[in-house]
């Protein structure tokens, strides 16, 4: 018994302290949030640029930096403004979202839904995929 609870605590030592074990990094196929297209209302017209401020995740204000470091498509960053070229994608963290779009000759629109990627695995490293898309429907200031 004694030989066994010597060779448990060997065996301990020497995986906690082997160099080459990383922590399980999570991956992505795709941002978890993307814009895939925009319409006028009241004209069948598409719009192809919109601008995004006033991020929140999950009630808490997030640099907008952040949420192009991992994984984004599309996306500018100026001046803590998002410049969204349709379509566009970012973020890779689940939650709340709440963000105004804005586009020129339209009203501000602001969107808060639950953000999550609808495919994953408890893998290590995990798999993430098919995040949620959106269609806007912003109102023309001229109709």
């Amino acid at each position: 018994m004694k030989n066994l609870i010597i060779l448990f605590t060997v065996f301990t030592v020497f995986i906690s302290c082997q160099p080459n074990v990383e922590p399980c990094k999570d991956t992505y196929k795709e941002p978890i949030f993307s814009v895939t297209g925009a319409t006028s209302t009241g004209t069948t017209d598409s719009l192809y640029f919109v601008k995004i401020s006033n991020v929140k995740i999950d009630s808490l204000k997030i640099d907008p930096i952040s949420l192009t470091e991992e994984i984004s498509n599309n996306i500018v960053v100026k001046d803590s403004i998002m410049e969204c070229t349709i379509p566009c994608g970012f973020g890779t963290k689940k939650g709340l979202y709440e963000f105004t779009f804005s586009a020129e000759g339209h009203f501000d629109l602001t969107i808060t839904a639950p953000v999550d990627y609808r495919k994953g695995d408890e893998n290590c490293p995990s798999r993430n995929s098919n995040g949620e898309s959106y269609v806007l429907a912003m109102y023309s200031k001229e109709t």
